[in-house]
């Protein structure tokens, strides 16, 4: 576990740094898009990290919802050694039947007639969704126009690609970026009022976070996103539901949704879906499940 922090430790006394520490080095290579606590992990285990001193530590961050079964899993890490043994990468123009295995896994665990779609990320897992939304309304256009908008809320967090942020409702992220990407409006959490003022002929999809992160940990309400699931299946729009913070057993079950008795059109899931390895999937119910061809 060590091995990696000792060899840089050495390399960098052999190169003469011995005044240039690890916080130094990073400050001088990496682009600062992250302000760190003043904490050097040497390694993980369990729940548990430990800093370049030894000081123990619980983590109550899970690497913000990553590692859900905990660090250096024995059973992720046997299973990925296995693996790795026999291939890293094929192209998705073979079949590879541990990833095929993943899908029907995530499939069954979704919801009736589900279709999965596997990425590398949860931003990327939410631009598939937002991708099959507006293909959905592509096809599916109302009386008067093609539909595309995508009605997201306040607060909300779907990523950092240039789609993802501008669907995230936080003002902070936009700084700098605009132009951003058009027709993403944005609602309140728990007020469905708010919502149905924004819906018009072009509105393809509602997207939210079940229990959203980023924003400060806000849970929708039960009868909120049940109103929500109503009234999207009245104006036949899909309901997105963003999992990749709050999925995969974070609220006890695998999906946060499952508490709410509230079934989505597309889920996405990502973080913890490989306890630390880069992986998402965006799940796609009946309604959408045969729009990518």
């Amino acid at each position: 576990m060590d091995s990696g922090w000792h060899q840089w430790n050495t390399k960098n006394k052999r190169n003469g740094n011995k005044k240039m520490n690890i916080k130094q080095v990073e400050d001088k290579y990496f682009m600062h898009t992250y302000r760190r606590s003043n904490l050097v992990i040497k390694k993980a285990k369990n729940q548990f990290i430990w800093d370049e001193k030894g000081k123990k530590y619980l983590d109550f961050f899970s690497g913000i919802s990553v590692c859900n079964i905990g660090h250096c899993n024995e059973a992720v890490i046997k299973a990925a050694k296995a693996q790795l043994g026999s291939f890293a990468h094929v192209s998705n123009l073979y079949y590879a039947p541990v990833q095929i295995k993943l899908g029907e896994e995530l499939a069954k665990r979704s919801f009736p007639q589900a279709r999965v779609f596997l990425s590398n990320s949860g931003a990327e897992a939410n631009e598939c969704a937002i991708k099959l939304a507006r293909k959905f309304g592509f096809l599916n256009p109302s009386k008067s126009a093609k539909r595309y908008e995508i009605i997201c809320f306040n607060n909300s967090f779907h990523g950092r690609s240039m789609a993802t942020v501008s669907a995230t409702g936080q003002q902070r992220f936009h700084e700098y970026l605009k132009p951003l990407q058009e027709k993403f409006v944005f609602a309140e959490v728990n007020n469905i009022d708010s919502v149905k003022e924004l819906v018009n002929d072009r509105t393809v999809a509602v997207m939210i976070e079940p229990i959203q992160g980023e924003g400060g940990i806000i849970p929708a309400e039960k009868t909120f996103l049940k109103e929500l699931r109503e009234f999207c299946d009245d104006k036949n729009l899909l309901l997105i539901l963003d999992e990749i913070q709050c999925g995969i057993g974070r609220t006890g079950k695998f999906y946060a949704f499952e508490s709410y008795d509230v079934r989505p059109d597309i889920v996405t899931i990502a973080k913890s879906l490989a306890n630390g390895l880069p992986l998402g999937a965006t799940i796609a119910g009946e309604k959408c499940a045969e729009i990518f061809v």
